[in-house]
């Protein structure tokens, strides 16, 4: 598959992320795509991707077949969903992982996995986690994704998507966006204990 652009890239990862996080209003007209590429939360880094390149973006995006338009009956403006699911033979928590690094850029595990919550997925653990990103790293015969190099002062090594080619490095930058992910993944950790606990005190009929 040729690369995507990075409007590509955002529209396509908007699609997939509202498929699953917001089902009602699914599947989307043109303007609703470019506010949603366009919103500030859950975007790293912020975009203001005009009407023209949205609009060439969802037209190159029908040429490669990772979506389509669709005219509802009396509806003003046409619609759209994306195909790269159906194209990559992908299950949804393999889509909503690929959504992740396409909106958010470079991230470890914790922070995948604390960010498809927000789709309406849940991983289990990390080991879940890991094993739906190690399969978009061995998906044959084009992997979508890859473990970066561990930069110097980072603990975790963090994973990023294949689609507009090899990433080049990149030094991370200590930022308030980096701090509230790293709060997010503590938050689902002590869901997980919270969990364990709950359930170790009925195992003791307490």
């Amino acid at each position: 598959m040729n690369p995507l652009n990075d409007a590509e890239v955002r529209v396509l990862g908007t699609l997939i992320e509202k498929q699953y996080a917001t089902p009602d209003y699914y599947p989307m007209t043109e303007n609703a795509v470019r506010l949603g590429a366009n919103q500030k939360n859950n975007r790293n880094p912020v975009t203001n991707l005009s009407e023209e390149e949205v609009r060439e973006a969802l037209d190159s995006l029908q040429r490669k077949r990772l979506c389509g338009m669709f005219r509802e009956h009396g509806a003003r403006a046409p619609k759209y969903r994306q195909f790269f699911d159906r194209e990559f033979k992908l299950e949804s928590p393999a889509a909503n992982v690929m959504a992740v690094l396409m909106l958010r850029g470079p991230q470890t595990l914790g922070e995948i996995r604390a960010r498809v919550e927000s789709m309406n997925h849940r991983f289990a653990s990390l080991q879940e986690a890991l094993a739906v990103v190690q399969t978009l790293i061995s998906l044959a015969p084009h992997p979508l994704a890859t473990q970066l190099e561990r930069q110097p002062g980072e603990r975790e090594v963090r994973y990023a998507h294949l689609l507009a080619g090899t990433p080049a490095p990149i030094v991370r930058v200590e930022e308030k966006s980096e701090l509230e992910s790293r709060v997010e993944a503590l938050e689902a950790e002590v869901r997980d204990l919270r969990a364990a606990v709950e359930g170790l005190r009925k195992a003791l009929g307490g």
